[in-house]
């Protein structure tokens, strides 16, 4: 499926190309080799005449990012049909699969270095969506950032911004540099902005200045039981009871937990205004069982999530750690959290969401990936090591995703030198930070 590229990096290829811009210096016609032509009357609408067929093809939009698109037309009818876009923090084509399929799509496989220029060259034709989402023009190798052309292999524009974005900035004087020179968590939507935050910085001083995404429509405020986040009850016969102080633990868990999701939910819907409790038992259904086993877990493990009759029961076992790795379930609720990531991934499953699933995809595509059996030394973009921020060492990607849920609960990632977040604990905190709102919107 997809066909060759007529070549295998993003370089420049001396071969005739003309193009037609509105008054308003917006493209709306390529003409390329052998008769190629493409329209494109209306933004994320365009059609390529090739021949006797037309093949069109239409882009839907979320947060200002090209999620999927729509193909028609195509000759070849494996290339037709509805294709969803996995990216990389920046916003960048990733790999591609299509909507019914269980594989990708065979390769579409891009890893960018810095400057865009490829470490995975993909070989799809589906789409021409690449670095940061950008159009590549792949006859001569540049990319359409709207107000002028990129080449990634230079890492530089090749005409001068109209400009200058930000004089307070010296990098802005020289109208040639992308993005301040600094590639790896910044990106230009326009061809006119250098200090534009990568998806999901909160701390952008300067902003994108893109039209700012359409409205979530408000939604009315759902009708929620109230009652306890957690119940507590034991297995048959373990002669084991819950302290006092093990509860709180937990309920601090579920307390944290809550208060992240009603963030979240009151953000999408100003007008729920959710308590913490309100968003928790949404998003669960009902009380989240914790059972005592009063054993060790016979799989090596030290907790279990499963859904039985509708209800979350997380089964707790006396190998269990805290922080610090000693055997003590009192004062740390990280482990519970963990757990609740877990519980998380099966509630949103039956309204159509897939967390381990998505992030399988954005491993494969060059996303953070822990390996297997890690000693956890290293942070991988969490917030650190072993047992405080990485209960887990297994490199599936259901552990990961709960840890990774516990750093989205706490807000806590890996730093660098200068205190901000590491590229890859950007990338885990982008990833959270942009997807729970589409995950918790689902079936409400």
């Amino acid at each position: 499926m997809g066909g060759k590229r007529p070549f295998s990096s993003h370089s420049v290829i001396r071969r005739p190309s003309s193009f037609a811009y509105d008054a308003s210096g917006q493209r709306v016609k390529t003409v390329e080799p052998a008769g190629k032509t493409t329209y494109f009357p209306f933004p994320n609408y365009e059609e390529t005449v090739v021949g006797s067929s037309t093949i069109k093809r239409s882009s839907y939009m979320l947060a200002g990012q090209v999620v999927a698109f729509r193909v028609a037309g195509d000759p070849v009818t494996a290339n037709n049909g509805l294709f969803f876009i996995y990216g990389d923090h920046l916003g960048s084509t990733s790999v591609l699969q299509k909507s019914g399929d269980t594989q990708p799509v065979a390769g579409s496989w891009a890893r960018y270095k810095p400057y865009g220029s490829y470490r995975t060259t993909p070989t799809q034709t589906l789409t021409d969506r690449d670095f940061t989402g950008q159009r590549e023009n792949r006859e001569i190798g540049l990319l359409y950032y709207q107000a002028r052309y990129y080449l990634p292999g230079v890492g530089r524009f090749i005409s001068a911004d109209t400009i200058v974005p930000n004089p307070a900035n010296p990098q802005s004087y020289n109208r040639y540099t992308y993005v301040g020179n600094n590639p790896v968590n910044r990106v230009d939507p326009t061809g006119h902005l250098d200090n534009c935050a990568a998806l999901g910085d909160l701390n952008d001083i300067q902003g994108c200045n893109n039209p700012p995404p359409p409205a979530v429509p408000q939604k009315p405020r759902p009708s929620i039981s109230s009652g306890d986040m957690v119940i507590f009850s034991t297995a048959t016969n373990c002669g084991c009871a819950w302290s006092e102080a093990e509860m709180v633990t937990i309920q601090e868990s579920a307390t944290i937990t809550g208060t992240r999701l009603a963030e979240t939910f009151n953000t999408i819907h100003p007008n729920w205004n959710l308590s913490a409790s309100e968003a928790f038992l949404l998003v669960y259904g009902s009380a989240v069982e914790f059972q005592k086993m009063g054993t060790p877990c016979a799989s090596g493990c030290w907790g279990e999530t499963f859904l039985r009759d509708g209800r979350h029961i997380i089964e707790v076992y006396t190998d269990i750690v805290d922080s610090n790795g000693n055997n003590n379930l009192e004062g740390d609720a990280h482990w519970a959290v963990h757990e609740l990531g877990h519980a998380f991934v099966n509630a949103v499953a039956g309204r159509g969401a897939r967390p381990v699933g998505t992030l399988k995809l954005y491993q494969w595509a060059g996303f953070p990936n822990r390996p297997a059996n890690s000693d956890r030394r290293d942070s991988f973009g969490f917030a650190g090591g072993r047992w405080a921020w990485q209960r887990s060492s297994s490199g599936s990607a259901s552990e990961e995703f709960a840890d990774m849920y516990l750093g989205w609960a706490y807000n806590q990632w890996e730093l660098n030198d200068t205190g901000g977040l590491s590229t890859d604990g950007q990338m885990r905190a982008n990833f959270m930070n942009n997807l729970m709102p589409i995950w918790l919107n689902m079936g409400y």
